[in-house]
């Protein structure tokens, strides 16, 4: 897998890659995507037709809010690949699946941060889907939004972080 982050001297960088480490080991845990590259994205975002986007906040040694966005494509995949049955239509099998799969992908963050105690609480997650929605992330040192390509699938992945002792 090849991460195209930019050089930059944020507090961000470790904790990006501990993200997109994360990101990987679960989608490939589940046959989700084989991950090709993650690059950081700047600017708006466009996501044309149905767009699933499923958050987790948390709050601690650690504060922060984590957002994965998939089309409605991506999302009956990530549903059928987790469920390990057919889905026919999106509904609230399809909303659980990508719920769960930020909670995965929240919890090995939470691991890989290494520290001796819980670094965080975490919310429950919450799934919101619409359509034709642009994103206009905020570009500040401490959110960042990655793409995660991997075949005909693109999943964006937003972290939002602070680490109190920084």
């Amino acid at each position: 897998m090849e991460i195209l982050l930019e050089k930059e001297t944020s507090t961000l960088l470790e904790e990006s890659i501990k993200l997109e480490e994360s990101i990987k080991e679960t989608l490939e845990t589940f046959g989700i995507m084989d991950i090709q590259n993650i690059r950081l994205v700047k600017g708006p975002v466009d996501f044309p037709g149905k767009y699933f986007v499923s958050s987790i906040g948390f709050v601690g040694d650690y504060t922060g809010l984590i957002s994965l966005y998939c089309s409605g494509d991506l999302s009956v995949h990530i549903a059928e690949c987790m469920l390990g049955s057919k889905i026919d239509d999106v509904d609230e099998e399809v909303r659980d699946a990508l719920g769960e799969l930020t909670n995965l992908v929240v919890g090995t963050f939470k691991s890989k941060l290494g520290t001796d105690k819980q670094p965080f609480k975490q919310s429950i997650p919450a799934v919101i889907d619409g359509n034709d929605f642009t994103t206009n992330h905020f570009d500040l040192k401490n959110n960042k939004l990655f793409a995660c390509n991997g075949g005909q699938h693109t999943l964006y992945v937003q972290l939002t972080f602070k680490n109190k002792s920084k």
